[in-house]
């Protein structure tokens, strides 16, 4: 079993032990977004925008007050680091202002990038109505997995991270 691997059976266990249950019971969204292209996201990044031009992405549409969301974080930390140099940038979408997220990261660290959807506008789009909601979208800017951080499965990266340009 390779280092990835590990990493990403440790991210599934946390998960695990910190209600994945209540975490796949939270997602909803009105459509499936699966086998659709990404839109095009009109987001004010609270740092230095990613550059996104052929990286495979998670989209992970969150809220600080959102324990399930809460929970989720250290483990997406930890795909971040396991897949971030070979092509993964993970975005996390909040509809909180920026000092509240700023607050909150000195609690539990995000180590990926934030954007800020103020309006909803980005969830509205793609029909999320429930958080956390995840979307995992290829090289390409195919979305190829829609669900909780929960229900990602490691093989769900890497198939994005193969897959487009």
């Amino acid at each position: 079993m390779n280092a990835g691997r590990r990493t990403g059976a440790g991210f599934l266990m946390v998960l695990a032990i910190s209600g994945c249950v209540s975490l796949h019971l939270f997602s909803r969204s009105v459509k499936n977004n699966v086998g659709q292209m990404l839109p095009s996201l009109e987001l004010k990044y609270m740092d230095q925008k990613p550059d996104l031009k052929g990286k495979a992405l998670i989209l992970e549409f969150w809220a600080t007050w959102c324990e399930p969301c809460r929970e989720g974080i250290p483990a997406l930390n930890e795909v971040y680091k396991t897949y971030k140099d070979q092509g993964l940038e993970i975005i996390g979408i909040t509809k909180d202002d920026e000092a509240t997220v700023r607050g909150f990261s000195k609690e539990i660290p995000i180590k990926f990038p934030v954007a800020l959807d103020p309006t909803n506008s980005v969830a509205g789009l793609l029909g999320i109505t429930v958080i956390p909601h995840t979307l995992i979208v290829n090289r390409a800017g195919k979305i190829i997995w829609e669900g909780t951080p929960a229900t990602m499965q490691p093989g769900d990266v890497e198939t994005a991270l193969k897959q487009g340009p």
